[in-house]
């Protein structure tokens, strides 16, 4: 039975500081083995040395190591980065046909209500009903009405945020019916409304 010694590097350590690299050793490994069989009969960890010119192979190995994983670190957070910038590309297309369908379902159902009926406009601007309700006196009566706090608050959503009013709308309805106006007394609002302009 021949037996045989090697001894090859097991573990290459760095020491680092906020300077750089301040140290570097290498802790070897020797075992002894049965060459023909390449058994290890018995092995232990040498103390650390120097690194020294025969070493040059093994760091240039580790460096190209650490550089081939950096790389591919980096292909795949650039290839992470392209999904998400598509998917947000894909999400903002979506978000603007939304809004494209919602703006063209808007002008086909404003081309489908008629603008007037029976001499009675259907819609005024805020402006208009705002300009009537004060020529009329009821403006502040309106104001308090949706200060007051028993006001439901989808009406007071209605009222402050409404860039027109429509002659059927149910916050109309309400606030008509609060005032004691009439089918006939609102008509006359609207219509009132409908010649005022800014």
């Amino acid at each position: 039975m021949a037996l045989e010694t090697r001894t090859y590097p097991d573990e290459v350590l760095f020491r680092l500081t906020q300077a750089g690299l301040s140290a570097a050793h290498i802790v070897d490994v020797e075992e002894v083995y049965e060459s023909s069989t390449g058994e290890v009969k018995v092995g232990r960890r040498l103390d650390p040395r120097g690194i020294t010119s025969d070493d040059a192979p093994l760091l240039a190995q580790i460096s190209a190591t650490i550089n081939a994983a950096a790389l591919a670190d980096n292909a795949a957070k650039d290839a992470a980065l392209a999904a998400a910038q598509a998917d947000k590309t894909a999400a903002e297309q979506a978000r603007d046909a939304a809004q494209a369908q919602v703006a063209e379902l808007t002008a086909q159902l404003a081309a489908l209500k008629p603008a007037m009926v029976n001499g009675v406009p259907q819609s005024v601007t805020r402006f208009q009903a705002l300009a009537v309700l004060d020529a009329d006196g009821l403006l502040d009566r309106v104001t308090a009405i949706m200060s007051a706090p028993e006001t439901p608050r989808i009406a007071k959503l209605a009222w402050d945020n409404a860039q027109s009013f429509d002659r059927d709308s149910p916050t109309i309805g309400a606030l008509a019916g609060v005032l004691g106006l009439t089918g006939p007394m609102l008509d006359d609002l609207f219509i009132a409304a409908s010649k005022i302009k800014a």
